[in-house]
């Protein structure tokens, strides 16, 4: 769902926050992608690797902030101090979505760099 044609203009927070998670999950998956390409586990080039690692690290930092705003945004309706209209409503299954999203991606790299270091110490 294109999150700019159904969310008002001035919510442009709202808008940028969605835009960082959506590059965020881009970036996550480019990574597991190069580790699992690019880096040779017989003769594994280990200045490549540490830089990738390094890539990952900023990237997980940058999930978990954005996860935090999305956990906040992302308030459930049994709250007392949440608006229950349709648009509150629909802001929170697009964070609930989002945030899922980007847990699945951080996993799944989490998943490829184990299996990496793992093969590399056999």
């Amino acid at each position: 769902m294109n999150t700019s044609k159904w969310l008002p203009k001035q919510h442009q927070e709202v808008i940028k926050l969605f835009e960082q998670s959506r590059q965020l999950e881009r970036e996550l998956r480019i990574l597991g992608k190069k580790f699992a390409t690019d880096i040779n586990i017989d003769l594994p080039d280990y200045y490549e690797f540490e830089r990738l690692l390094q890539q990952s690290r900023e990237c997980f930092e940058r999930s978990a902030h954005v996860q935090t705003r999305l956990i906040r945004m992302s308030a459930s309706s049994a709250d007392k101090n949440v608006e229950r209209s349709f648009f509150k409503i629909l802001l929170n299954r697009k964070a609930h979505l989002i945030r899922q999203n980007l847990r699945k991606r951080n996993f799944q790299l989490i998943f490829i760099i184990n299996k990496m270091v793992g093969a590399m110490q056999v």
